[in-house]
């Protein structure tokens, strides 16, 4: 791991106004997988991105939310496989909020704070006749769509009043399972979802729990970010106000996004230690003739000091 604490203030100086827009602190990019397939209507690749800040209410407005982000196709993101999760959260992670393991190519410790958890388009809700398990949600046998009492996680509802038809949709081939979730049961006041919420962490000791890349329940009323999605992108995005960047995510970005959690969440990590800076110039000795010594060079500085001494005593 690097530090680089020498191109930390040109880095921060990069991403600390990202435009001429007040009270925005991120300048978002669309990312495209290379886990998502083409969209089911042909119309390309699908790309990620997050909204400029964190909205209010994530969970209950970001359909709305993700609109206004890319327009009618924009749609809040509701992960198919734990694979994908990791993917497109490691990567708008990475791109967003950690500009200097970005830079490094690896984790730079200093960034340890910066994980930051975003919400999804997928929620626990009352559909078509069917209530959302009171007071517990049961996730232990739960796969998506398969009809149990406690399958009530949807993806949407749209402003319309349905639900997605290209993200957890049970006609989809294959049919998506969903990344999971992170804890057993869930209370019916936390339908909503988020990525980042788990706190997994990866180590020596073989207690993974980074993967799988599972959902955590929360408040809909939390704020936080919200991951959008729609196919390929031109001009310009989130209300005109952000010029178009379109990046390919990495598997770079994967084991830096790992690496962070590592240090955050996993309490045998040990912040590693960088080797000494010599800063004084090392003190060295005239070297010595090959079969000689330095003692009749001595002798002769004794003598030279002497008859110097015997002469200015003489002029007195």
């Amino acid at each position: 791991m690097k530090l680089i604490a020498g191109i930390s203030t040109l880095v921060g100086l990069a991403v600390a106004g990202p435009s001429a827009r007040t009270g925005m602190p991120i300048s978002p990019v669309w990312m495209k997988s290379f886990v998502t397939p083409t969209d089911s209507f042909g119309r390309g690749k699908f790309y990620y991105t997050l909204t400029e800040t964190e909205i209010p209410n994530a969970g209950s407005i970001a359909w709305n939310t993700c609109g206004d982000v890319s327009g009618m196709f924009g749609e809040p993101y509701c992960p198919n496989t734990a694979a994908e999760a990791e993917e497109v959260y490691s990567n708008l992670l990475v791109e967003h909020f950690m500009p200097l393991s970005k830079a490094a190519g690896e984790f730079v410790d200093e960034e340890v704070d910066n994980i930051v958890t975003f919400a999804l388009g997928g929620k626990a809700l009352a559909y078509q006749g069917r209530p959302v398990p009171s007071p517990t949600i049961d996730h232990t046998t739960l796969a998506l769509n398969d009809q149990s009492a406690n399958d009530v996680y949807k993806c949407g509802l749209k402003a319309s009043g349905s639900v997605a038809m290209d993200q957890w949709n049970k006609w989809a081939v294959p049919t998506p399972v969903g990344p999971g979730w992170a804890d057993a049961t869930a209370p019916d006041t936390k339908p909503c979802l988020n990525l980042g919420g788990h706190q997994g962490y990866n180590n020596t000791r073989g207690d993974n729990t980074w993967a799988p890349f599972t959902m955590k329940n929360m408040m809909c009323t939390t704020s936080m970010y919200v991951i959008c999605r729609d196919v390929k992108q031109s001009g310009s995005t989130h209300g005109g106000q952000v010029a178009v960047v379109e990046k390919d995510m990495t598997t770079l970005n994967i084991e830096i996004a790992k690496a962070a959690f590592n240090a955050a969440y996993n309490t045998d990590y040990v912040v590693p230690t960088e080797a000494p800076v010599i800063t004084e110039a090392p003190v060295t000795e005239e070297p010595v003739a090959a079969g000689g010594n330095r003692m009749p060079m001595i002798i002769a500085a004794v003598v030279v000091i002497a008859i110097v001494v015997v002469a200015i005593i003489m002029k007195k």
